[in-house]
């Protein structure tokens, strides 16, 4: 008697277990599409560093906003040493190559120096920095 009760204990064990692991999966699924609707639907656009780590400064601009024209300057130390306009069109990505400015930023005179990069669009402003 014994034996046939946890053996159906062990089935309801493993049904549940697998019903609510579905859930789980079908929940984050739908959660991530939503996120990923309002992210591209919802007028916004994003800027990130293309090599987080590291003295690179290049940056992208991902755009899902009927904006089309970007400024971007940098800031090192509270003093402006670039600064440029690129346009990116609806759903579309660039990457901004800085050139025109010392690209050894690993040299001792950079060291650290905290760099900041600030992109606006329509009067919307963003920031990214690091610390070199």
């Amino acid at each position: 008697m014994k034996n046939i009760l946890s053996k159906k204990s062990e089935r309801i064990i493993v049904f549940a277990f697998v019903i609510l692991m579905f859930l789980s999966a079908l929940y984050l699924t739908v959660k991530e599409k939503i996120e990923r609707d309002v992210v591209l639907n919802n007028s916004s656009w994003i800027v990130y560093f293309q090599t987080p780590r590291g003295n690179d400064i290049d940056f992208s601009i991902e755009n899902y906003t009927s904006a089309k024209n970007y400024a971007w300057e940098i800031i090192l130390d509270d003093t402006k040493i670039a600064e440029g306009k690129t346009s990116v069109q609806n759903k579309e990505k660039k990457n901004i190559d800085i050139s025109g400015i010392d690209k050894d930023l690993s040299s001792e005179k950079y060291q650290n120096k905290k760099i900041l990069i600030r992109i606006s669009a329509e009067g919307e402003k963003k920031e990214i920095y690091k610390f070199l």
